[in-house]
This record gives C-alpha cells, sequence and structure tokens, in this order.
C-alpha cells in the first residue's frame, strides 16, 4: 500500500491548505489499484498510515534526515495478529536508523519482540517500574 494526494482540480474552490493531507491509500495487490480514502481503512491500516506518515514528516522537519527517536503510545491495539507482527519488524528495522524508539502498550508480543522493557504497575499503593529481561 502507497499514499498519495487525491487527485483534485485547484480550481474547486477548496483552499490548497484544506488539501495538504487529503490522501488516499493504494494497495498494490488488490483492488486493481484503486484509491481508498484514508477514511475507509480499517483500523489496523489507519495507524499504519499515522505511523508512516509521522516518520516521513519528522524525517522531512530533519532536512531528509531520520528523526533521533519516535514514540508510540497505546497504537497497537487496532491491528492484528500479522498487522502486529510486520509492525514489530518495521519498528526492529528502524532500531539501526533511529536513537531511541519508545513504546507503549499493552500487546505482549511487542514487550517480547524488544531486548530493553520496563513493564510498569501498582505495588502496595505505590507506582513501579520493573525492568525486563531479553
Amino acid at each position: 500500500m502507497h499514499l498519495q494526494l487525491r487527485g483534485g482540480d485547484a480550481d474547486d474552490g477548496a483552499d490548497a491548505t484544506d488539501q495538504a493531507l487529503d490522501l488516499v491509500a493504494v494497495h498494490r495487490s488488490t483492488g486493481g489499484g484503486q484509491p481508498i480514502a484514508v477514511a475507509f481503512l480499517s483500523g489496523s491500516q489507519r495507524f499504519r498510515v499515522a505511523v508512516s506518515l509521522a516518520l516521513a514528516i519528522g524525517q522531512v522537519a530533519g532536512n531528509h534526515h531520520c528523526g533521533e527517536c519516535v514514540i508510540i503510545d497505546e497504537g497497537f491495539g487496532s491491528l492484528d495478529r500479522e498487522g502486529q507482527e510486520v509492525m514489530i519488524q518495521e519498528l526492529q528495522r528502524l532500531q539501526g536508523i533511529m536513537k531511541r524508539i519508545i513504546l507503549v502498550s499493552h500487546q505482549e508480543s511487542f514487550a517480547d519482540a524488544f531486548p530493553h522493557g520496563y513493564r510498569f504497575g501498582i505495588h502496595d499503593g505505590e507506582a513501579r517500574a520493573e525492568r525486563m529481561s531479553a
């Protein structure tokens, strides 16, 4: 799947800034390459689009250098098992490019997939962090 700006006439009365991120997704292997409005993507697909856009915007803002870190807070619940595996693989690949990747998740598959982690909880009325071993 790849993203592209929705095609449209500049003279349709809409302000150009209103269309700055008017995106459609084109799935390469299904749908005959027909564009799909991002609003009609599944939750899993929308999450992957959001992560991709955040990384792309960070790259452009960083003058075509990848940002130093990314923080993803609880975005993985919408992913099915296959989507989780793809996201884990992509985040593992990004570890070689970025200085820090911080993930917050209740999904055990993410905790098990990375070498460093902390489990947070309440013990005897106090918040505690416990380092997880790889």
